[in-house]
């Protein structure tokens, strides 16, 4: 028997249920649904405690690895629910068809090297390869919905694995599942703010990056360290700087560099190239290359990845301070009076709206480049003398 109350402002209404079965003791619970939903299901002429057991019965059966029961009946009396087939094609699932059994099938017993290849369709192979190791070690959580433990991990652990249960769970289908197990966790996606940024650029010890950076020249190859000091001229991130300048010398190669590099504004314009450097939260819109560094890069034309890079500095006995190089080139531009909005802009730290909006203006752009390079350029001119 069913006692419900329905307030006319109240968005959810408790339902108490008290039935005894003739196979085992039934037991008195309260559950907390959707007005509207209950309003539907009653239409419908569903059975509410039935629907509601039965869809226990698939979750634990999910989560423990049992078969479920083939015939369970649902409330109106039809046919047993069936477990879909697990998706094995890399396009993005349709997360609202299919059972929740089903899709948490899929997330128990995930096709990792598809996985993986379906990140890759929105994220660069190293973001791809981080978040598949994430999912790998915390997929559990998925499953069993204890989230709690996310809480006491840093803000940035809590970030990437958050990311990659996410991800998970898009390509299982799962997604609505998971955003109800964030919200009863109390999770919040948290973003680096400007002043953790800002203090981390601070507190660094980038005199201790520079001597580093001296010394990984002279031991590494050119390719190499062509590379280190392009990253440091234009402050982009690891992945970046490698794609930037396999872009530059590609184009280069088939006459058409004009369509990356404005040679009136010495500005490399890497928004033209969106699945290569816009990524959501991580982007590149513009940076600003003296002509000797730029040079140098067209002359050795270093086609490197961030892994080859940093095999080649253990090889050389080297610490990786390379991710160091980037705080160095903010902490310069900072020290010679340039704004910090200017470094959010040059690091890609500010939404693409405001960049087309605000900074993409010939007059605006020409007045940041001669702050920028009079800035950069003595640091890199004493690197590549």
């Amino acid at each position: 028997m069913f006692n419900f109350m329905l307030p006319r402002k109240l968005k959810y209404v408790f339902i108490h249920t008290n039935t005894h079965g003739s196979e085992r003791m039934k037991v008195r619970t309260n559950i907390l649904i959707d007005k509207e939903i209950l309003q539907t299901a009653q239409a419908l002429g569903l059975n509410i405690s039935k629907t509601c057991e039965n869809s226990l019965k698939q979750y634990i059966a999910a989560i423990q690895n049992i078969k479920p029961e083939t015939n369970l009946q649902n409330s109106s009396g039809a046919e047993g629910i069936r477990t879909p087939v697990r998706r094995a094609q890399v396009s993005k699932p349709d997360v609202s068809a299919g059972s929740v059994l089903g899709s948490l099938s899929v997330a128990k017993d995930v096709n990792w090297t598809s996985f993986e290849t379906w990140l890759q369709t929105d994220h660069v192979a190293a973001y791809a390869k981080k978040m598949v190791n994430y999912a790998k070690e915390y997929q559990a959580l998925l499953l069993d919905g204890n989230l709690g433990i996310l809480g006491g991990f840093s803000k940035g652990k809590r970030r990437n694995v958050m990311a990659a249960l996410a991800n998970l769970a898009k390509y299982s289908g799962l997604y609505i599942h998971w955003k109800d197990l964030v919200k009863q966790a109390g999770l919040k996606w948290e973003k680096r703010s400007s002043i953790e940024t800002f203090l981390s650029i601070m507190n660094a010890e980038l005199s201790q990056t520079k001597d580093w950076l001296v010394d990984a020249i002279s031991k590494v190859p050119k390719q190499y360290s062509t590379l280190l000091v392009f990253d440091l001229a234009t402050g982009l991130r690891e992945s970046e700087s490698c794609h930037s300048a396999q872009l530059l010398c590609e184009l280069e190669e088939e006459g058409k560099i004009q369509d990356y590099f404005n040679a009136d504004l010495q500005m490399l314009e890497h928004w033209k190239y969106p699945k290569l450097f816009l990524r959501g939260s991580k982007n590149a819109y513009i940076s600003f290359v003296p002509k000797n560094c730029l040079s140098s890069l067209l002359e050795l034309k270093p086609r490197l990845t961030v892994n080859a890079l940093k095999k080649a500095l253990s090889r050389y006995g080297l610490v990786n301070k390379w991710m160091e190089l980037r705080k160095l080139h903010g902490t310069t531009l900072r020290n010679s009076g340039i704004p910090s909005e200017i470094v959010d802009l040059l690091h890609g730290r500010i939404q693409q709206n405001i960049f087309l909006q605000h900074y993409y203006r010939p007059d605006v752009l020409n007045a940041i480049r001669n702050k920028t390079l009079q800035a950069i350029e003595p640091i890199v001119n004493e690197l590549i003398a």
